[in-house]
């Protein structure tokens, strides 16, 4: 009899340790899912950015989005961090899945205008700045760099295949707004001299693509 009593009780004390067994799992997993919210992937990655250290911040960001993919501030700075290590490729695709939830998230279409310009794909550069640039309403110092990086891609463009008229004038409409905004910048004297030199040598009418070329320099 006591046998058969203890064979009857072993479902249940097995029911019992099961049921533990899930309590303790379920309670780890909920602490590690509440540590995982409680740290902090943007500042953390932040902080290595601002230690240059780009492959430790690209590491936090992508663990950020991996563990919480609506993390949206996380897919501009992992393309940040990306890009300042000249990954270019696989910043784009990052700004890709973002921009395809949200097509008018400016922080992405900031980093995707600015990794096209240092990835010398100036044309690419010009249409996502200026798509930024018109969603923008108060200007600070990121729109007024924003009016500098599409006069400069411009001026690239200038410098080596030409522009059209139109686009010249876009060029130069850019560049005189980054003058007015940011006068003092360290760059506005350049520009200002710069837009002097191509208004003094721009033919009065051409067709096509005029290309601009620096002014001999005179011998004393």
């Amino acid at each position: 009899m006591p046998v058969y009593n203890n064979i009857k009780s072993f479902p249940l004390f097995a029911i019992a340790m099961a049921r533990k067994l899930f309590i303790l799992s379920a309670l780890l997993f909920l602490s590690s899912s509440i540590a995982a919210q409680h740290k902090d992937y943007y500042q953390e990655g932040n902080a290595y950015m601002n230690q240059k250290q780009f492959a430790l911040a690209e590491a936090i960001f992508a663990e950020g989005i991996l563990i919480d993919s609506s993390l949206h501030i996380l897919y501009p700075s992992l393309a940040n961090a990306m890009m300042m290590q000249q990954k270019h490729n696989p910043a784009d695709s990052v700004l890709d899945v973002i921009l395809k939830k949200h097509p008018n998230y400016l922080g992405a279409l900031w980093f995707k205008g600015l990794n096209y310009f240092y990835w010398d794909r100036d044309s690419m550069s010009i249409i996502y700045m200026k798509k930024y640039l018109k969603r923008t309403k108060m200007p600070n110092n990121q729109v007024i760099k924003g009016y500098y990086y599409v006069g400069r891609a411009y001026e690239k463009i200038l410098r080596t295949k030409g522009l059209t008229k139109l686009e010249l004038s876009e060029m130069i409409a850019y560049y005189d707004k980054f003058s007015t905004l940011g006068e003092g910048h360290p760059a506005a004297a350049r520009v200002k001299g710069f837009i002097a030199a191509v208004k003094a040598q721009k033919p009065v009418n051409y067709t096509g693509r005029w290309i601009f070329k620096d002014p001999p320099v005179k011998k004393e």
